[in-house]
């Protein structure tokens, strides 16, 4: 089912269980800018010295929670506007480093 997964955890009393949770959908843009609201957190699950480090995926999962608006709509509305910062951001970039090339041009 699209909808649904299975998850196992532990209960109170230490007990593992399986339960059921609603898959949501999440719009792809939104959920690109959520994930990297983590990236610190998420790189420091990784483990390994031998130059190819992996993610711990239990702590991942057990650790990294991802809020999200219930509507799509929102979703891709949010999406959109932190696209369009990071877009203006670029630019305002690129001009700076326009900017100071043509100073030491001058100078």
């Amino acid at each position: 089912d699209p909808y649904l997964e299975t998850r196992e955890k532990e209960d109170a009393f230490a007990e593992r269980i399986v339960e059921a949770v609603e898959r949501k959908v999440i719009d792809p843009l939104y959920y690109g800018y959520a994930i990297k609201a983590f990236q610190t957190q998420v790189e420091g699950f990784a483990e390994g010295s031998t130059g190819q480090t992996e993610i711990n995926k239990r702590r991942l999962q057990d650790e990294v929670v991802i809020r999200f608006p219930v509507s799509l709509d929102e979703q891709k509305a949010i999406g959109r506007m932190l696209k369009v910062i990071d877009e203006k951001i670029q630019t305002n970039e690129e001009v700076n480093d326009n900017l100071q090339e043509q100073i030491r041009a001058l100078f």
